[in-house]
Formats: C-alpha cells, structure tokens, sequence
C-alpha cells in the first residue's frame, strides 16, 4: 500500500491478497475492485519486464556537487572526472 514491489513472487502474491482486501473494503476511497485477476496481471507486466531503471542517489548527489565546476569553467574536465571517480569510489568502498 506504499508503491513499491517486492522482489520474492511468494511474498508479492501474499502482500497483493493484503492490498487486495485492503483496497476492496473501501476505506481508501477508490471504487474500483480489485481480483486475483488483477494480481495475475500485473505478475505478467513484471515477468516481462527486462530492465530496470534505477538511480544511486549518493551517486548522484556526487555529480550534481562535482560537474558545477566544469560548466562554470573552474575545472577542466578530466578533473571533474578524476575527483567525481575519487568520490565514487570511496562510497562503493564504504558499501562493501
């Protein structure tokens, strides 16, 4: 009931019987019911899925902090890069 999958089918089949109930007893406001239909259905949209986007937002943060310097011409570059894989680096380290 938080927008997000799990990553076990077992697991995602039980939390879909929660949500089903949950969303069919109405207390959220919605008038659409929900089956093991829908359920079924939305396994096969996951079963065909063949990537996943996804972002590091440590990563990310890294860049947004690093690539400044190189538009406001302050750095060149392979500068940026250097220090931005530096940076990257210690965080993948620090994961394991």
């Amino acid at each position: 009931m938080c927008d997000g999958l799990t990553v076990n089918r077992e697991a995602l089949k039980q939390a879909a019987k929660t949500a089903v109930d949950y969303y069919n007893a109405g207390s959220n406001g919605t008038r659409k019911k929900y089956s093991e239909e829908t359920v079924n259905d939305l396994e096969k949209v996951i079963l065909n899925c063949s990537r996943m986007n996804s972002v590091d937002s440590e990563i990310n943060l890294i860049l947004i902090e690093e690539m400044p310097a190189y538009f406001l011409g302050q750095k060149d570059l392979d500068d940026v890069i250097k220090i931005a894989q530096d940076r990257v680096q210690k965080v993948l380290g620090e994961r394991g």
